[in-house]
């Protein structure tokens, strides 16, 4: 365990440090979920937050929050859908979007006696957002976008907390927001993922992940470097009571009781035979 918190050290620190040098802007996201039913079940809800940092972690981009619900149809394949508030910070001030989400997700998570595990989650998305970012324009539009992310993790034994490295990277079609124009607008690679049992009931996610953005009107590409947390909570399920083991009948109506230790055994009964005037 000490020789994996001093790889991760170190290797937070070269991913921070080529940040820091990096001519893009360096982000910082927090995110929770914290989910109202018990672990094992199938259905699932939850409530979603999220905080974006910019501009080297120092501005406060954007703000998410909203309810999230989950089924697991079978251990393949599960589906979810949610609704969000989200306020961002653009030219100066603070619009409010609103955003509707719905996926499925097939998934094999027993691959390599369990080791291995793959997920490709496909998110439909649509968007409530002002026309343009005039404030004194009150007209709003919709924008809908799809994003597929396929993740790739590697469960770990005898890692203390550390309970899995992962990969994944998650691509975005759909429309510009604004021009509406339809094209690739976004990648999201994470090279480096970890995931920590924090408590019987939480986990905590550490990633570093790379965000490109394309520009709608010359397709130029914008690049990112984001340092993410991810907590999630989820109660234990309830142990099942066991059923009160009671007296018997013949045990209630009966004033005896055994002392400790007394074992009570059955002898065979003799009675007197007439025939041979002896006990048998």
């Amino acid at each position: 365990m000490r020789r994996v918190l001093i790889f991760f050290s170190f290797l937070m620190t070269m991913l921070l440090s080529s940040a820091s040098f990096a001519a893009d802007d360096f982000q910082y996201w927090s995110q929770g979920y914290g989910k109202f039913t018990p672990k094992g079940d199938d259905f699932t809800l939850g409530v979603y937050g999220e905080i974006r940092m910019t501009k080297n972690a120092t501005h406060v981009f954007g703000v998410f929050v909203g309810p999230i619900v989950n089924y697991k149809i079978n251990p393949y394949l599960n589906t979810g859908a949610a609704w969000k508030l989200i306020m961002l910070g653009i030219n100066g001030r603070y619009e409010a979007w609103q955003r509707v989400d719905f996926e499925i997700n097939p998934q094999v998570t027993t691959l390599l006696d369990g080791r291995l595990s793959v997920q490709l989650r496909n998110r439909a998305e649509l968007f409530f957002h002002p026309t343009d970012s005039d404030p004194l324009t009150e007209t709003r539009s919709t924008t809908f976008r799809v994003r597929n992310r396929l993740t790739l993790g590697w469960s770990l034994d005898k890692a203390g907390p550390l309970e899995k490295i992962y990969v994944n990277n998650e691509s975005f079609w759909g429309q510009y927001f604004r021009d509406g124009n339809f094209g690739y607008t976004e990648n999201r690679a994470t090279p480096f993922g970890l995931q920590l049992r924090i408590s019987s009931f939480a986990n905590l996610n550490v990633y570093y992940l790379i965000q490109s953005i394309a520009n709608s009107s010359d397709r130029t590409w914008a690049t990112g470097h984001c340092l993410g947390t991810f907590l999630v909570f989820q109660p234990p399920r309830p142990a099942t009571p066991r059923a009160a083991s009671g007296p018997t009948g013949a045990q209630r109506n009966s004033n005896w009781r055994p002392r400790a230790g007394f074992r009570r055994e059955r002898t065979p009964r003799r009675w007197w035979s007439r025939r041979g005037g002896r006990f048998e």
